[in-house]
């Protein structure tokens, strides 16, 4: 059972973040939908998960090649789930 959520989550995460190269408004939503909550920094965006400074994430404003998303929901979910 946790496997199916853990599973799900790291599904949703990863069509969430595909071929993203920015947080737009769709992004925005889902990850917030997810938990996390967004401030920008600079030339970054900012992600904390369920407001524990343990689980902050960068994510850039804009990517330099189209499989950044897919690292990065990657990077997030092995961390997370």
């Amino acid at each position: 059972m946790i496997e199916d959520i853990s599973g799900a989550k790291r599904g949703q995460l990863k069509q969430l973040l595909k071929g993203s190269s920015g947080v737009d408004a769709k992004v925005r939503r889902g990850l917030e939908e997810m938990g996390f909550t967004i401030s920008e920094e600079g030339k970054h965006y900012k992600i904390v998960y369920q407001g524990d400074d343990r689980y902050t994430f960068t994510l850039p404003k804009s990517g330099s090649d189209y499989r950044g998303g897919l690292n990065a929901a990657s990077d997030i979910a092995r961390l997370l789930y």
